[in-house]
């Protein structure tokens, strides 16, 4: 009889025996281990599966012997199904077939023992067990705690693409810090998923391994804003030179993540006239690139580079103006009376007139610094080897009272309030022309300028 149903289930149609399987899980007759036992060696991988679970309904545990040979099915859906019916099972029995399983070619066949063995309180008792359970589990950052030992099986994960949160296994080959990573990190820099290649390249700027430049720079070019950006930081990290003028191009990026990280990069470099290249991105439309020039130029000590930050001082957003103030208030240096203050007048009058009401207020602020320190000191004259003679106070409070004829009402109030500061009696009469202005703010203004000069 036994052999009759081997015959019949053999020339069965697929359908026709997940039909079967239906029935028998739903009545359970007195012949359904039999029939079950041999539709589990079905040629057809859904008639295993199907198979396996209906065993789990109409054996329970006697099918356990069935659920842990199915764990070596040729097929990785089958596999899951079996490591999926141990979970249900819950014997312990099954424990060293899972643990087995954790070592799987394929990363969801180990997810699914790892849980089936999480639902059993399984726990490791060796480091390698830890560290199979961790990454079939996707604590990456787990396995990497147990060091060179968890390389291999870090790098196989990252090689297969069904690997679970698979973007955060560069991070852990990185922590890991071990340069047999270097070249599969280096091949993960062409892989389908843009998170993974992201990370992979964040990953290697901590090796700092000159092999990874060329790679790292081909990725400059990537239509992923996200990898430009971890390209450029990850060359600024390794410092190779050669990747100075490629870095560079990326300062007219259309992403402001990616011109701030070639900023960055720039200065870890060492770029040679970094002043002069950085200068242009102070008019940068986001604030967070003007800040990083700002920052990037702070362990300059030449005068181009002061240049830059007493400039940023009159920037129109807050975080840029701090950073600037930070950076000079540590350096220790009084820059109101350096030359490199002076050489940046011109410009900051041109600030003086923006339309942005917050850079005028900023600038006449910085303006009125310099002017009270020309003021206070005698103007020397130019010497031989400087040309250009540093400009004195007279001509900032010229700039100054050119703001009171502006017909911008906030420039003219502005105006005012940096000449009543500058306490300069030269300015009275032009003072005196705004109280008939037709602003009743501006008129009021003034009273108070005159009133603080000391004049009627």
């Amino acid at each position: 009889m036994k052999l009759l149903i081997r015959l019949w289930l053999k020339f069965t149609k697929p359908k026709a025996k997940l039909q079967l399987i239906a029935n028998i899980a739903s009545r359970k007759p007195a012949k359904a281990a039999k029939i079950i036992g041999i539709l589990i060696h079905d040629s057809d991988r859904e008639v295993r599966r199907a198979a396996l679970l209906a065993m789990a309904l109409c054996e329970g545990k006697k099918a356990l012997n069935a659920f842990t040979a199915a764990l070596t099915d040729t097929d990785a859906e089958v596999r899951i199904s079996a490591a999926n019916a141990l979970a249900k099972l819950h014997d312990p029995q099954a424990i060293p077939a899972l643990v087995q399983a954790l070592g799987d070619p394929d990363p969801n066949v180990c997810a699914a023992a790892a849980h089936a063995l999480e639902r059993l309180e399984w726990k490791p008792r060796t480091d390698a067990e830890t560290v199979s359970y961790n990454i079939a589990l996707g604590r990456y950052e787990a396995a990497a705690e147990f060091g060179a030992l968890a390389l291999e099986p870090l790098i196989k994960a990252l090689k297969h693409p069904d690997s679970p949160n698979r973007f955060a296994i560069p991070e852990a080959l990185g922590a890991i810090h071990d340069t047999r990573a270097v070249r599969p990190l280096i091949e993960a820099l062409k892989d389908s998923n843009q998170m993974v290649r992201l990370k992979a390249a964040e990953a290697l700027g901590k090796f700092k391994d000159e092999q990874a430049v060329g790679p790292l720079v081909r990725c400059l070019r990537d239509d992923f804003a996200g990898l430009r950006a971890a390209a450029c930081s990850a060359l600024g990290k390794i410092g190779d030179k050669r990747a100075t003028e490629r870095v560079a191009e990326l300062l007219d990026d259309p992403q402001w993540e990616v011109r701030r990280a070639a900023v960055r990069a720039l200065a870890q470099l060492g770029a040679d006239n970094l002043p002069a290249r950085l200068k242009p991105m102070l008019a940068d439309p986001d604030h967070d690139v003007r800040e990083a020039v700002v920052e990037s130029l702070a362990k300059c000590t030449d005068e181009p580079a002061l240049e830059c930050i007493i400039l940023a001082l009159a920037d129109t957003h807050d975080s840029v103006r701090r950073a600037a103030e930070r950076i000079l208030h540590s350096s220790g240096v009084e820059w109101w009376r350096t030359q490199a203050a002076r050489n940046v007048v011109p410009e900051l009058e041109k600030a003086a007139k923006d339309r942005d009401y917050w850079k005028r207020q900023a600038a006449l602020r910085v303006l009125r610094k310099i002017t009270d320190a020309a003021e206070a000191e005698p103007v020397r004259a130019p010497s031989a080897q400087n040309t250009n003679p540093a400009p004195n106070g007279s001509k900032v409070i010229e700039a100054l009272e050119d703001l009171l004829k502006d017909p911008d009402r906030d420039l003219r109030l502005a105006g005012t309030m940096a000449l009543a500061h500058s306490g300069n009696p030269s300015v009275l009469t032009s003072l005196q022309t705004l109280l008939q202005d037709p602003d009743q703010w501006v008129r009021s203004t003034a009273a108070r300028a005159l009133a603080q000069l000391g004049t009627r």
